[in-house]
């Protein structure tokens, strides 16, 4: 009994000594260079020191640029990408992890057990690292690497400049000259960043034999001006990037306008976005006195298209949005009333890709009392709160202005606008249909153009390659009827929402021809009776039509794919599926497209 109470007392005696050997063993990770260098606690001071840094002996990061083993190759992009799963990875499962080592060599170190696996072969399995020429450790899992590499082609990550905030694909010639940069998916990065211009748009010539083909079909006037009315055309064809500069005729105009308004500024929009002459010139007007009320589309789903809406809303505080209202339907307008006698309106959202001839759309100034009385009815009554299908409808009169004939402005969706006038204007044509429209899936529409074709009307339609390839198109059906459909192939939108009849009858307006379109969205259109415009907006058309290759009217290109000119290049989300151009499927090079 005694010899048990000795053994007792030396045991709980030797406890303490062994926690404390074992505390001095156990060393806190603290850092990393990348996964072959840790930087380790050694001293037990919570920092990091300079003799901290410990390279594992026999491997060799795959991020570093000496790994030129003939085991596996690996390519810079390809690099990159694994130097940005490997922090992912190290943050949660190595970085304050706490390992028990034998006294570390200076500098050096074999191995330690992380998760009760040996550490060397978790790096190695992971891809992180490899070793040369090494039996006891040799490269693990080539084919899981492999497909872990091959996510690069859908996976959407960059490389920021922490310097200047321009972020650069994967394999961007710059990186290397990068003092400071951070790997992240591109929907993280920050509102103010910009593309790198020689990653994004360089080298495409070469590996797009299309795009050399590509040239202007038509140098024709894009202005129409009559007497208090002027119609633009923002042709697609005159531009393969996006530019914020408002140069194009129809952004200047708006522009002008701003800066000459006296009294007031109504504005119903569905978004601002990277137009900063605007977005100051509306700042400046209410600064000298301007009274500026603004709408606004809410989106419910907090997607930020327009991010300038919410910085907006901040300075020009009289600002209403529809998110009281039915969340299935939108505040579509796109209109301004300056001084109550004048009205800008059309197809274009205030935005660098509408207003730069980087996507297609007509736009209009009237200078009428009365257009703008009309125009001022219905923001008022969204101004109030009634959106959607809480509007009422009110009396509009055809108002004659000076040479057009008339003008007709309607609004949804009181106005039922398809089913009331579209539809039975189609019905009336007897020479031609010309539609050039972003989103058409409208069965009323469809029948409408089908009676006209069945009657000899000569009907042709251009979509947009989103629309064509969404599930609820209608071309298809149009197709199948001896319509001829274009599906455009230009790396901007074909985001008019436009009719010419006759030499008679010119529609623009902000309505995609949906079913939405005309019974839930805030929307306008102008019907428009004037053989000048009718025959502007044919020659439009026209032009649009000879620029798309005949193949397009049995097959629809990818909206951001090698087909589509210049949209692998371009910087912008061309399909709305979260990946740019060379980190989307169909920019990838050599693959099939379908």
């Amino acid at each position: 009994m005694r010899k048990i109470t000795i053994i007792s007392i030396f045991i709980l005696f030797l406890l303490p000594a062994f926690f404390f050997y074992k505390s001095l063993t156990e060393y806190e990770i603290l850092g990393y260079d990348d996964a072959t260098n840790l930087l380790i606690d050694t001293n037990h001071n919570n920092q990091i020191d300079d003799n901290e840094n410990y390279h594992l002996i026999g491997l060799f990061a795959n991020t570093s640029t000496e790994n030129n083993y003939p085991n596996y190759k690996l390519t810079k992009q390809e690099k990159l990408y694994l130097e940005y799963k490997f922090k992912l990875w190290a943050n949660k499962n190595l970085l304050n992890k706490k390992i028990s080592l034998d006294t570390p060599v200076e500098a050096e170190l074999e191995d330690f057990v992380l998760n009760n696996e040996s550490y060397k072969k978790i790096v190695l399995s992971n891809g992180f690292a490899q070793t040369k020429n090494n039996k006891d450790y040799k490269f693990i899992k080539t084919q899981e690497l492999k497909k872990e590499l091959n996510k690069i082609k859908t996976q959407n990550i960059v490389v920021l400049n922490e310097k200047n905030n321009k972020y650069h694909k994967l394999d961007c010639t710059l990186i290397p000259k990068l003092q400071s940069y951070k790997i992240i998916p591109y929907k993280n990065l920050p509102k103010n960043s910009s593309p790198c211009k020689i990653c994004h748009r360089s080298n495409y010539k070469k590996n797009h034999k299309q795009y050399n083909k590509y040239t202007e079909t038509s140098k024709q006037n894009n202005t129409l001006e009559l007497e208090n009315f002027t119609l633009y055309f923002i042709n697609f064809n005159n531009l393969k990037y996006p530019y914020n500069n408002c140069k194009i005729p129809a952004c200047k105009s708006l522009l002008e306008e701003i800066n000459k308004a006296n009294e007031s500024i109504d504005f119903a929009i569905y978004g601002i976005n990277n137009q900063p002459l605007i977005y100051q010139a509306l700042v400046t007007a209410q600064k000298r006195g301007v009274k500026i009320r603004w709408i606004s589309d809410y989106d419910s789903q907090e997607k930020e298209q327009y991010p300038d809406n919410s910085s907006l809303s901040n300075i020009l505080t009289d600002h209403k949005t529809d998110k009281l209202a039915c969340k299935k339907a939108i505040m579509h307008n796109k209109f301004f009333i300056f001084d109550n006698r004048k009205v800008w309106t059309g197809s274009a959202n205030i935005t660098d890709t509408d207003l730069s001839n980087f996507n297609a759309n007509f736009a209009a100034l009237i200078q009428s009392k009365k257009i703008a009385e009309a125009y001022k009815k219905e923001f008022d009554q969204m101004y109030k709160g009634n959106f959607h299908t809480d509007k009422k409808t009110f009396s509009i009169e055809k108002v004659k202005i000076s040479e057009v004939n008339t003008i007709q402005p309607m609004f949804s969706p009181q106005d039922k606008i398809i089913s009331s006038k579209i539809a039975p204007i189609i019905d009336s044509a007897r020479k031609y249909v010309y539609m050039p429209i972003f989103y058409l899936t409208h069965k009323g529409i469809a029948d409408a153009l089908i009676r006209a074709q069945k009657r000899g009307v000569e009907v042709k339609v251009i979509t947009d390659a989103t629309n064509a390839r969404g599930k609820y198109s209608i071309h298809t059906k149009l197709r199948e009827a001896g319509i001829k459909v274009k599906t455009e192939n230009k790396a901007g939108k074909m985001h008019m929402k436009a009719i010419v009849i006759d030499d008679k009858y010119s529609i623009i307006g902000s309505m995609n021809f949906t079913k939405s379109g005309e019974s839930y969205n805030d929307e306008n259109i102008l019907i428009i009776e004037n053989i000048k415009t009718s025959k502007f907006l044919k020659t439009a058309f026209i032009t649009m039509w000879k620029s798309i290759p005949d193949k397009y009217l049995t097959k629809d290109p990818r909206a951001e794919g090698f087909e589509s000119i210049g949209s692998c290049n371009d910087s912008i989300d061309n399909d709305f599926d979260g990946k740019i151009d060379a980190f989307d499927e169909g920019c990838i090079f050599n693959k099939k497209q379908n």
